[in-house]
């Protein structure tokens, strides 16, 4: 259930305008990008790309200027299972304002709603230290340390 081989995005940030980036043009005349995350597949751009900052941010519809990188689809979609996880980590958990109540009401709900593996993750982060009888968060670090990396990688690129 975690993403699959994301390398240290410490290795690669390429800067948008230096060219290294940029492969050719298309016959529709979109650029052709490297992935910025796996450095390696080549991606139909802006058409193939993740949105910086993730849309799943958002609670309702992301700003109309909302940046996209050079990602490929494998890159891009190994991440939704850690993003999801990440949203209700950070909205479920940790945030207790009118906002994440919001998010966690429908988008938090409706994943929930798809799949129950998401619900009972959630419900397994709570924790009850017996010997102490405090209540406490038991979440997956490295899974909230990829997307974060991730979000870094994307902002340095923009």
């Amino acid at each position: 259930m975690t993403a699959t081989n994301y390398t240290s995005p410490t290795i690669f940030l390429m800067q948008k305008n230096s060219g290294e980036a940029v492969v050719g043009r298309n016959y529709k005349g979109n650029t052709i990008m490297i992935c910025i995350f796996c450095q390696d597949k080549e991606v139909n751009f802006p058409k193939g790309g993740d949105h910086v900052p993730p849309r799943f941010i958002f609670n309702k519809l992301p700003p109309p200027n909302l940046r996209k990188v050079p990602s490929c689809k494998e890159c891009n979609n190994s991440f939704s299972k850690d993003e999801e996880y990440f949203r209700l980590v950070i909205t479920g958990i940790f945030s207790h304002t009118v906002e994440a109540d919001d998010i966690f009401d429908s988008k938090i709900s409706r994943s929930f709603d798809r799949s129950p593996n998401i619900e009972n993750a959630f419900w397994e982060l709570l924790k009850v230290d017996l010997e102490n009888n405090r209540p406490y968060v038991d979440f997956d670090f490295e899974r909230i340390k990829r997307v974060a990396l991730k979000i870094c990688v994307g902002l340095s690129y923009l």
